[in-house]
């Protein structure tokens, strides 16, 4: 999941059409099922309810975390830093 960028329209008014339906709540996840994986690079703004975020499938903390992670090796690695 993504937000929709509010920089990409032309006016407010354009955004908000399209913005106001979009966001993902619990109410909205099937509960039977919790094998999927939700995503998101951060930071949201009304796209997913912060009720998402106990959700077993919400990884998109953990996506950052990673993220973080990867950048400092990449670093490390191209500096030579070992």
């Amino acid at each position: 999941m993504t937000r929709i960028q509010k920089e990409r329209f032309k006016t407010v008014y354009d955004y908000n059409i399209v913005s106001n339906p979009y966001e993902l709540k619990k109410s909205d996840l099937p509960e039977k099922y919790n094998d999927f994986i939700i995503l998101h690079p951060l930071p949201r703004v009304d796209e997913i309810n912060v009720d998402v975020d106990d959700h077993p499938s919400a990884k998109y903390f953990n996506q950052v975390k990673y993220g973080m992670y990867m950048r400092m090796a990449l670093l490390c690695y191209s500096l030579k830093i070992h």
